[in-house]
């Protein structure tokens, strides 16, 4: 599952990895809380993973999956492993060890490959009505995958969340 916030021409971050432009849309919950009780685990590369161990661990004691050929600190209280191997296999090999979902969190590098390996079951994006020009993508090569939108959601603040289904080829 991907459940990620992108501007509207489609970055997940500005040019410097900030995600910063997210902060004049915090207050509303955009299904986060629901989606982050189905999820069982976390998959991230290691840019990623560092990022957010800068803000402080926020996932409790979620299992988390780091996609990454480096050796990124493991802090105590973080339940993660690393992983160099092929994105799709170490992810499916990880989503084995739990009966809910795993949250394919980021960037656009683990999202595309996910995406291409066919093990995103959900696109869940939060678009958010600013328009950054450059940064990290969402996709960073094309997929040739179709999406099939599930659910729409409109808020106040002009934030639309849309989720895809992947179509599954055969």
């Amino acid at each position: 599952m991907v459940y990620a916030a992108i501007s509207l021409d489609g970055y997940l971050a500005d040019s410097d990895g900030s995600v910063g432009f997210l902060a004049a849309y915090e207050g509303e919950d955009y299904g986060y809380h629901d989606f982050l009780a189905s999820v069982g685990g976390l998959v991230m590369g290691a840019s990623t993973y560092e990022q957010v161990l800068e803000f402080g661990w926020p996932y409790g004691d979620l299992p988390v999956l780091v996609l990454s050929h480096r050796d990124p600190e493991i802090p105590a209280g973080v339940d993660a492993t690393i992983s160099g191997g092929e994105t799709g296999d170490a992810i499916r090999e990880f989503a084995a060890g739990t009966d809910r979902g795993v949250w394919i969190v980021g960037g656009g590098v683990v999202i595309t490959d996910a995406l291409a390996a066919g093990v995103v079951d959900s696109l869940d994006l939060a678009v958010m009505p600013v328009l950054l020009g450059s940064g990290i993508p969402l996709a960073t090569e094309p997929i040739d995958r179709t999406l099939r939108l599930a659910e729409t959601h409109t808020y106040d603040n002009g934030v639309i969340r849309l989720v895809y289904s992947p179509v599954q080829a055969g």
